[in-house]
């Protein structure tokens, strides 16, 4: 405060004026925070993020102003596998629309705890566009590998024209494929469950990827955790979600 304020202070009847003069300066800093905060909710708002899936709008807020604006990679080589119907399909067919990556196998127990009650979900709210695919693959050598990805999609009440389940003859190019194409990590036999965590077979990559039209990876999460995080995985799948229908919204 300036020495002018102080001198006034000594003197009667002055009290008034400082008492106006903080009333002031608090409405004005009330107003300032008031602002900040407007501004800073306009930034990361919810913006209209409505897809059509059937004959309900989902809508979810976006997580901040950055949705939609990350290309991690573009997915240029192709990888041919066999879906749980026995046809053989390609992933570059998907071009065009917008889908979600995982690697899987039957018996993974954090797969079928974690990984798959948050794609089962996806597969719910948007299994009604036609936009929207959703692609699993087995690193798992499996001796009938059509019969072992019907069994899960029939679990899963998964229809074939909108979620893949996909097994390929030589899991090594599996691997070797998704490491070198999208930067997935490379799976092996998991012989420290302790120090992994992961108390199957195989210590595979449990990050699930969304693609664009354009074949670009918008997002990558990771929902395992040793410890059950709940809100953790609340936080993944909502951050999902608005990549989702941001990428929906741009075809």
């Amino acid at each position: 405060m300036s020495e002018p304020i102080q001198d006034k202070m000594n003197k009667k009847g002055d009290t008034a004026k400082i008492v106006m003069i903080y009333s002031v300066v608090a409405v004005i800093s009330v107003l300032i925070i008031s602002l900040s905060m407007w501004l800073s909710k306009k930034h990361s708002q919810s913006a209209e993020a409505d897809v059509r899936a059937g004959e309900r709008s989902i809508t979810y807020e976006y997580i901040g102003p950055d949705v939609g604006s990350m290309d991690i990679l573009k997915l240029t080589e192709d990888f041919v596998a066999t879906n749980q119907d026995g046809v053989e399909v390609n992933l570059q067919s998907l071009e065009g629309k917008v889908w979600v990556f995982a690697q899987f196998y039957g018996s993974c127990p954090e797969c079928n705890k974690v990984n798959f009650t948050l794609l089962a979900d996806l597969y719910e709210t948007y299994k009604n566009d036609n936009n929207f695919k959703m692609v699993v693959m087995s690193v798992k050598q499996e001796v009938d590998g059509v019969a072992a990805m019907k069994s899960m999609a029939n679990t899963l009440q998964a229809d074939t024209s909108n979620w893949w389940f996909l097994a390929a003859d030589d899991v090594n190019e599996v691997n070797e494929y998704c490491s070198k194409n999208m930067l997935y990590l490379e799976f092996q036999e998991n012989t420290n469950k302790e120090q992994s965590g992961m108390q199957g077979e195989i210590a595979h990559d449990m990050g699930i990827s969304l693609f664009n039209h354009e074949m670009i990876m918008k997002k990558k999460i990771e929902v395992y955790s040793k410890r059950d995080n709940k809100k953790f995985v609340a936080q993944k799948k909502k951050e999902l979600n608005a990549e989702i229908v941001h990428a929906l919204k741009q075809l």
